[in-house]
């Protein structure tokens, strides 16, 4: 979802409990990239947030609800990477989420939610996100997401470590 104008205009706007949202990009939005509204669970996967005038992810309108946010990229929105301020008290998790150049700063608000192992990135974690390219371009955002799984038993014959990266898991541009 992106170049959607307006002030009130975010890219993905998730209204019904139970919905989840995996391996979206809300890109230059006039609100937020993606606003989660008054409803007691969701979770995003693999979301990139870039460049939107607001929040990369809003949770503001939430009232008490469990989360969980899991390897999204927020970055160079107008507003905080990732905003939980309101009144609800939210639970789950933001875990292995990446921020870079975000104005008011990674995340705030997030009450009880636990967030562990972000990661800031010196630079954009994509290719060329200003001309629609967001594939994973920079090392610490590959295979530095959370999940799939290790295999290192000394029985087997091939020791496979697999991790994803953080933002969409495309090899090509997402246009």
């Amino acid at each position: 979802s992106h170049n959607n104008t307006g002030s009130n205009s975010s890219g993905f706007v998730m209204t019904a409990s139970g919905v989840g949202l995996r391996d979206c990009v809300a890109d230059t939005n006039g609100a937020h990239g993606f606003l989660m509204g008054n409803i007691q669970s969701g979770y995003f996967l693999n979301c990139v947030a870039y460049g939107n005038t607001g929040d990369g992810i809003n949770l503001n309108n939430t009232g008490d609800a469990n989360i969980v946010i899991e390897n999204c990229a927020m970055e160079s929105n107008g507003g905080w990477g990732l905003n939980g301020a309101g009144s609800g008290d939210r639970i789950g998790l933001a875990r292995n989420n990446g921020y870079f150049g975000n104005t008011s700063g990674l995340s705030t608000g997030l009450k009880s939610m636990v967030e562990s192992a972000t990661v800031t990135f010196g630079s954009s974690s994509m290719a060329d996100p200003a001309n629609g390219d967001f594939s994973v371009n920079l090392d610490d955002a590959k295979n530095t997401g959370r999940g799939n799984y290790t295999q290192d038993a000394g029985s087997y014959s091939d020791t496979t470590i697999s991790a994803p990266d953080i933002g969409l898991q495309h090899d090509e541009p997402v246009v």
